[in-house]
């Protein structure tokens, strides 16, 4: 979900990325009120892509004979590459719901 352009589902009005971030927010155009999981989406994405990008260095550091380069690449290309992931994660994770 692109919590940059949201859209009230009750009036079609827009919806900052600002007030999409609070846990319970209100649409300014017609009042309705949502639920949005964005805190608990950034940590899991945080955790899974962090686990994985250290699972993937740990096992290529093991079976490689030349760690300090598996390391080398995996600060360089591993750090980018598991940004992407999160952001990929997050917006998979990321929910709004209306409040009932």
């Amino acid at each position: 979900m692109n919590i940059d352009h949201f859209r009230c589902a009750v009036c079609g009005g827009a919806v900052g990325p600002r007030e999409v971030r609070q846990p319970l927010f209100r649409c300014p155009g017609c009042g309705a009120c949502y639920r949005s999981n964005y805190r608990q989406a950034m940590r899991w994405s945080l955790l899974l892509t962090l686990a994985l990008w250290l699972g993937v260095t740990l096992v290529a550091a093991l079976l490689s004979e030349a760690w300090p380069r598996v390391l080398l690449l995996s600060l360089e290309l591993g750090l980018i590459s598991s940004l992407f992931l999160g952001m990929l994660i997050h917006r998979l994770l990321l929910r709004v719901r209306p409040e009932r």
